[in-house]
């Protein structure tokens, strides 16, 4: 799998770009067909705050999931960002799932209209 890491207007270390491929590497052993892993990282200002902006794609065949988060530090972000993804792939888990199984009141029917 291929990460793309960008920052623009910013330089972040190997270190932190080490830590952020470690924490989207669950992905890669979880989901098949996983083609890519595209992450943004920014800073902004508000005011005299600072704070870290974060957007993650997954590039999967069908729709792509993407999350964006806001924290005090790039970790923080990263983490969030995680976690909503993790919740995007249960929902879609949990929506294939219900797609495939029919109540068995659907089937008594569908069974007396044949």
């Amino acid at each position: 799998m291929e990460y793309i890491i960008q920052s623009p207007n910013i330089v972040v270390s190997g270190k932190k770009e080490e830590i952020i491929r470690n924490k989207f590497s669950w992905f890669e052993k979880k989901l098949r067909g996983l083609i890519r892993c595209d992450i943004v990282l920014k800073k902004v200002k508000s005011g005299e705050q600072e704070s870290f902006v974060v957007d993650g794609r997954l590039v999967i065949p069908g729709n792509d999931l993407f999350a964006s988060e806001q924290g005090p530090s790039f970790e923080i972000a990263t983490d969030k960002v995680c976690v909503d993804l993790k919740n995007q792939i249960r929902k879609q888990k949990e929506m294939k799932n219900k797609r495939l199984i029919k109540p068995v009141d659907q089937y008594i029917r569908d069974k007396d209209h044949e």
